[in-house]
């Protein structure tokens, strides 16, 4: 969401200043804290990783599918997840139109659990298709679809109150059915990376379900209170997570 509107924003730019300018932001925002976590980690942990450095460029999610030695630090895969999709939505946002980026969104938002559903079996070690990109897209596809609807969808939300209230009980639906979901799954044993196609299909479904409707309550105001206080702003200042 964050990230296509601002590539959106910054469209009418000559693509060199468009993309340069992103790069650079990106690297500003990231790589500090990216070279203290490593440094911090091989501290703690050795620098054996180091012989596959070349995979801390962006490719950390395939360190566990592909069994290599890798740094005690998990969240880094998903780091590798934000990098690939650096490398590849800039040029989708600049070369396409909002509709055609629309469709791309719906496209990937479909893709992304068939692919999970057909290729869970073939991939001895369960965390391929948790870690992967191209199995993880839906959740990247969902923050640009809805950054690409949002300005249509809240200026009729401040124009019709009903209409915000029903846009309120949807995204509720939606974080309910997905929490409830995830619950009765986990339950069952279908963890996302136990190897079964439940598991890796519906769970994460499940999960994305979760995400959507929060921050679909959040973007219409519910919770704005919380969300605006100063140890909550202050927190997004330094990490957008």
């Amino acid at each position: 969401f964050l990230i296509t509107g601002i590539l959106l924003g910054q469209k009418q730019k000559r693509f060199g200043a468009y993309i340069g300018g992103f790069y650079s932001r990106r690297a500003k925002r990231i790589l500090p804290a990216y070279f203290v976590v490593l440094a911090i980690s091989a501290a703690l942990f050795g620098v054996a990783w180091l012989r596959y450095w070349y995979f801390y460029l962006g490719a950390m999610n395939f360190l566990i599918p592909l069994n290599l030695p890798y740094l005690k630090v998990h969240p880094l895969w998903s780091l590798a997840v934000e990098e690939q999709f650096y490398l590849l939505w800039p040029l989708a946002v600049f070369f396409l139109n909002r509709r055609q980026l629309t469709v791309l969104t719906v496209v990937l938002l479909i893709a992304a659990p068939v692919l999970r559903f057909i290729c869970t079996p073939y991939f001895a070690n369960p965390y391929s298709v948790y870690m992967l990109s191209p199995f993880r897209m839906d959740t990247l596809a969902a923050g640009a679809f809805i950054a690409l609807q949002w300005p249509a969808i809240q200026a009729k939300a401040e124009a019709n109150p009903e209409f915000r209230k029903a846009l309120a009980r949807t995204f509720g639906s939606l974080f309910w059915v997905g929490l409830i979901a995830a619950l009765v799954l986990n339950t069952l044993g279908f963890l996302p990376a136990s190897g079964s196609r439940i598991g890796s299909t519906t769970l994460l479904e499940s999960t994305l379900a979760i995400s959507v409707g929060m921050f679909g309550l959040a973007l219409i105001g519910v919770g704005k209170r919380a969300l605006s206080s100063w140890p909550m702003v202050g927190l997004g200042r330094i990490s957008y997570s």
